[in-house]
């Protein structure tokens, strides 16, 4: 029952991701010209450097189908809030869900501070990371 019930959640949340494009920013300063594709790609950029991957890339379609949902508090200079970093994906029964999220989880940690465009703070964001299109 309880696993049904994440599984609905998830499956609402990937619906909003969706449907308000890839990344949803709960912003303090941020201004509308910062458009979500510009700062989802800019976050990715500086993450996947730190994110090692290559433990479940290339293992077909089971693992290609997987997003990650990340949502981490921000500090106004970008600096990521451990404490409140949640990960998850967007099908908790695939075999590989638990390495992507986990690699996923290190890889934030890693990185510990995002550059946010000049003059903007976000007290939280909300994104997501598609495998298939990881490098």
């Amino acid at each position: 029952m309880r696993a049904k019930f994440l599984s609905l959640i998830l499956g609402v949340l990937v619906a909003l991701c969706e449907s308000y494009g890839a990344i949803a920013i709960a912003d303090t300063q941020a201004s509308a010209a910062e458009t979500d594709a510009d700062v989802q790609a800019s976050v990715s950029a500086q993450i996947e450097p730190n994110w090692n991957a290559t433990g479940f890339i290339g293992r077909g379609a089971a693992v290609d189908k997987l997003v990650v949902l990340v949502s981490v508090k921000l500090a106004p200079d970008g600096t990521i809030d451990p404490a409140s970093l949640t990960v998850s994906v967007n099908d908790p029964s695939n075999p590989y869900a638990k390495q992507v999220m986990d690699s996923c989880r290190r890889a934030i940690l890693i990185t510990r501070q995002l550059k946010l465009p000049p003059g903007k703070t976000y007290a939280r964001m909300s994104f997501r990371f598609p495998i298939a299109d990881l490098h």
